[in-house]
Order: structure tokens, then C-alpha cells, then sequence
């Protein structure tokens, strides 16, 4: 696999609104590990907002388990899950694969039945890929970011456009 290759998300999308639940249950997968910051919430948000919550819901009501994999501390990873409602890990150290293994140990599904949502290209979608799992990059909610992201998000842009330029990509289409 090309060094590119492995950060070469497998669909690409605005938000977690966007994403067709139906489409990943047809595709096997059992277990949605979404990263919070600025994928699921605006960095600086505490709780989970009612959309987030409600697509959620909906993932559970179409058997699709939802965990949240974060490399933010603990305490702000169990204020998110304990008011959510659903599981979570901290400091899952992405993109080692640490963090994607204990989720997917806990959920009790394999490899292949796992999908991973997030909005960076060097730590969800590498982490993702190098883990052998499905990867989804949504673009971030808001241009507010923690300081390690800012200095990730340079980095980010020169291999977004690597990826642009060897492999065009349309939103919403997935790329297997």
C-alpha cells in the first residue's frame, strides 16, 4: 500500500448528518466508532447536541453501535458519554490502533464490522486505515480547533491536496 494510500479516507463526507446509516448496515458494519471534537461537536462544547444524539439513536435503532473513540483526557470524554448515553474511550492514543482494539474488544464485533467517523486525516483516517478499518473523514463543524490540531490541520492540507491531486473524490461516494 502507498504511503498516500493510507490516508485516503474510504467516503468522504460534510458532517455525521450526511452519512448513510442504511448504506454501512448493508456494508456490514455493526459498530460506528466516532471521534467527538469537531466531528460529532465543536471542540468546546461539553455534552452531546440533540442532532448528534439523535443520529445516534438512529444508529442504534438500525443495530449499528456507537462508541466514541477521542484522544481528548478522560474527564472531558465521560462528561460527553455519560451524558450521551453511550460508550467511550479516552486517550486512545489514535492513530495507534490501541484505542480502535479496546472499542472493538468491548463492542465484540470484528475488524471487518467496524467503521470509524472523524475529522483528521492523521490521527482518525490513518488510525483507521492502519487498523484495517472502514474510514469515513467528515470535515470539521466549526474552524475552532485545540491547539494539537491546529499544528495536525497544516500537515492535513498539504496531504489533502496529495490526495486531490492522485485521487479525485466526490462527497458522499464511497471508495473501496
Amino acid at each position: 500500500m502507498a504511503v498516500l494510500e493510507k490516508f485516503r479516507p474510504n467516503l468522504y463526507i460534510r458532517d455525521f448528518q450526511q452519512l448513510d446509516l442504511a448504506v454501512l448496515k448493508d456494508k456490514g458494519i455493526k459498530l460506528l466508532l466516532c471521534d467527538i471534537d469537531n466531528t460529532m461537536v465543536p471542540p468546546d462544547q461539553k455534552v452531546i447536541s440533540s442532532e448528534a444524539r439523535a443520529f445516534c439513536e438512529t444508529a442504534k435503532s438500525q443495530k449499528i453501535q456507537v462508541m466514541f473513540v477521542s484522544n481528548n483526557n478522560q474527564k472531558r470524554v465521560e462528561k460527553f458519554v455519560d451524558d450521551s448515553g453511550f460508550l467511550g474511550i479516552w486517550t486512545a492514543l489514535k492513530p495507534l490502533s490501541f484505542g480502535f482494539a479496546k472499542a472493538i474488544k468491548k463492542a465484540g464485533v470484528s475488524t471487518r464490522e467496524t467503521a470509524v467517523l472523524g475529522d483528521q486525516l492523521l490521527t482518525d483516517i490513518y488510525g483507521a486505515k492502519r487498523s484495517g478499518l472502514l474510514a469515513i473523514k467528515s470535515e470539521p463543524l466549526v474552524q475552532r480547533d485545540l491547539p494539537i490540531t491546529r499544528l495536525n490541520r497544516f500537515f492535513e492540507r498539504w496531504i489533502q491536496k496529495q490526495l486531490d491531486n492522485k485521487y479525485p473524490h466526490e462527497t458522499g461516494v464511497y471508495y473501496d
